[in-house]
């Protein structure tokens, strides 16, 4: 394991990327921010992948407000979300 593999708590990437612990919770339930896992009931993130992430946003992100083609998903080009008329 290298220096960029070490897991980080969410805590940890709270103060990395300077938001809350509330705004990471954000992210993941709606599928945004660094990829993330569990291991039992606590949320780790890989360094490495924390860097990534700051590195794509740095760079301009996807466009689109999503973190859905860094994770390598798919993005529809449709919205339920939007009111109909």
């Amino acid at each position: 394991m290298n220096d960029h593999d070490r897991l980080l708590t969410i805590t940890e990437v709270a103060d990395l990327v300077r938001g809350t612990i509330a705004t990471l919770r954000w992210w993941r339930h709606i599928g945004e921010g660094p990829r993330s896992f569990k291991i039992g009931r606590r949320v780790f993130y890989r360094e490495s992948d924390v860097l990534a992430w700051i590195e794509h946003q740095a760079a301009g992100g996807c466009g689109d407000g999503t973190a859905a083609s860094y994770r390598g998903q798919r993005v529809s080009s449709t919205s339920n979300n939007r009111p109909a008329g």
